[in-house]
C-alpha cells in the first residue's frame, strides 16, 4: 500500500522512494506499475461503495473497512483515474514515435516531449500518492 503522512513533503519523499524502487523499469512502466497499485486501493473503495444497502455482508465489509465515501470524493477519484489513463496513453504514444527512428533534430516537438516524460511520470506518481492519502483519510 502507498501511504504518506499527508504533507506535500511526505508525498514528494514517497514518490521519490517509489521511483527509486522502480529504477530498473522504463518510465512508462513506472507509471503503469504505480497506476496498477493505485487501482487496487481505489477499486476496493469503489467496490465497497457500490454495495447495496440491503446487502448485509457488504455493509459488514464497509464497517470493517470503515468506508464512508462521499459522492464528490468518488467522482473526483474517477476523474483522476480517467486523466491518469490519458496520460499513460500519451506516454505510450511518445514512446512509439521515438522507436520509429524519427530524427529528433527534424521533429523538435518529439524531442521536447521525450524529455518531459520523466517529469510527467513523477507527477503521475505524485498524484497517485496524494490520492491514496485521500482514500486513507476518508476510510
Amino acid at each position: 500500500m502507498i501511504s504518506t503522512r499527508g504533507t506535500p513533503e511526505c508525498a514528494h519523499q514517497t514518490t521519490l522512494k517509489i521511483l527509486q524502487q522502480l529504477s530498473g523499469f522504463s518510465w512508462d512502466a513506472k507509471a503503469v506499475i504505480a497506476l496498477a497499485a493505485f487501482s487496487l486501493e481505489y477499486g476496493e473503495f469503489w467496490r465497497l461503495d457500490r454495495v447495496q444497502i440491503a446487502d448485509q455482508f457488504g455493509n459488514s465489509l464497509k464497517q470493517l473497512n470503515q468506508v464512508q465515501i462521499s459522492r464528490k470524493v468518488l467522482s473526483d477519484m474517477t476523474d483522476l483515474v480517467t486523466v491518469l489513463g490519458e496520460v499513460l496513453n500519451y506516454i505510450n504514444l511518445w514512446a512509439k514515435w521515438s522507436s520509429m527512428d524519427y530524427d529528433t533534430e527534424e521533429v523538435h516537438s518529439l524531442l521536447a516531449a521525450m524529455q518531459e516524460i520523466p517529469l510527467v511520470v513523477y507527477w503521475t506518481i505524485a498524484s497517485i500518492v496524494a490520492s491514496v492519502g485521500n482514500l486513507v483519510g476518508i476510510s
